[in-house]
C-alpha cells in the first residue's frame, strides 16, 4: 500500500461543523467521510498513518479527540495525534492505548488534546493489519513514517500514497455562551454545559462612597467573547457585581 509521494502539501481546512442547539460542547469532525467504495487490504509495515492531503483533515480548532471512527479495520491499533511540517516531517504529540479492532463500523472513544492544524492519524503494529482503503484516490495522500516516538523530534515521511483510508475522528471544543447578566451559578453551568469551564471571577470594586450592596452577584463581564472558539474545557474568566434589588 505504501508508494512515492506525488503531493507534499498539508491537507486543506474546509471542516464539518455541527451546529449547537442547547447545551453541549461544539463538535467536529475531521478525515474521511466514509462515503467512497472502498477494499479492504493489509495496512502494510509496522508504522505511523495518516492522510496528509485531501478536504478536512487538520484540526481547524484546538480541543480533544472524543471519538474516531474506523470501518472494517482489524488489528491492535492506536491513535496518534500528529503536527506536520514541511516535506511531511512529522511529530506525534498524544497517542491512545493499543484498540483491538475486528472489522465493521467502529467508534472508539478516545481522549487526545489536539491542537489547531494538527492531524490525526494511526499506527499499526503488525504486517496482518488490514483496513478499508481506496487505492488511488483523486482526493487524499496518506504518509508513511516508522512509527514515531511521542514528542520526539520531526521525522520525513518514509513513503505514502494516494489512499483514502476509512476512518474519521471527532474533536470537541468549547463555543462559548453568552454569561453576562447570568448568576455566577448559572453562568458556571452554562459555561461547563458549552464544554468550557468557570475561570477566575473577579468582583468589581464599589465606587467611594457607596457601601456594599445586597444580592446575587451577576456576571458584568467575560474574558471571551460569545461565540469564540476556545479549546475543549478552556477557562473563562468573569468579573461581576452584586444584582441589584427592584424596589417594592
Amino acid at each position: 500500500m505504501k508508494g512515492k509521494l506525488t503531493v507534499l502539501l498539508v491537507g486543506t481546512l474546509a471542516i464539518w461543523l455541527l451546529p449547537v442547539s442547547g447545551a453541549g460542547a461544539a463538535t467536529v469532525t475531521i478525515g474521511s467521510p466514509l462515503t467512497s467504495t472502498f477494499e479492504n487490504l493489509p495496512a502494510g509495515d509496522d508504522g505511523t498513518q495518516a492522510m496528509v492531503v485531501g478536504p478536512n483533515l487538520s484540526s481547524p480548532v484546538d480541543g480533544t479527540v472524543v471519538n474516531w471512527r474506523t470501518q472494517n479495520f482489524f488489528g491492535n491499533l492506536r491513535v496518534r495525534i500528529l503536527t506536520i511540517g514541511s516535506d511531511n516531517a512529522a511529530t506525534a504529540t498524544a497517542s491512545s492505548p493499543t484498540i483491538p479492532l475486528a472489522g465493521g463500523t467502529v467508534d472508539s472513544p478516545v481522549s487526545l488534546p489536539i491542537r489547531k492544524g494538527q492531524f490525526v492519524g494511526f499506527d499499526n503494529t503488525s504486517g496482518s493489519d488490514r483496513a478499508d482503503v481506496v487505492q488511488d484516490s483523486t482526493t487524499y495522500v496518506s504518509a508513511f513514517w516508522s512509527i514515531l516516538p511521542d514528542n520526539g523530534s520531526p521525522q520525513p515521511a518514509g513513503d505514502g500514497a494516494n489512499l483514502e483510508f476509512a476512518y474519521n475522528a471527532t474533536v470537541r471544543y468549547c463555543l462559548v455562551p453568552n454569561v453576562v447578566g447570568k448568576e455566577v451559578g448559572k453562568a458556571k453551568q452554562a459555561l461547563a454545559d458549552a464544554g468550557c469551564s468557570l475561570g477566575k471571577v473577579t468582583k468589581k470594586k464599589a465606587k467611594k462612597g457607596k457601601g456594599k450592596k445586597k444580592g446575587p452577584k451577576v456576571v458584568r463581564s467575560q474574558s471571551a467573547a460569545a461565540g469564540t472558539s476556545l479549546a475543549d474545557q478552556a477557562p473563562v474568566s468573569v468579573v461581576v457585581k452584586n444584582k441589584k434589588h427592584k424596589k417594592k
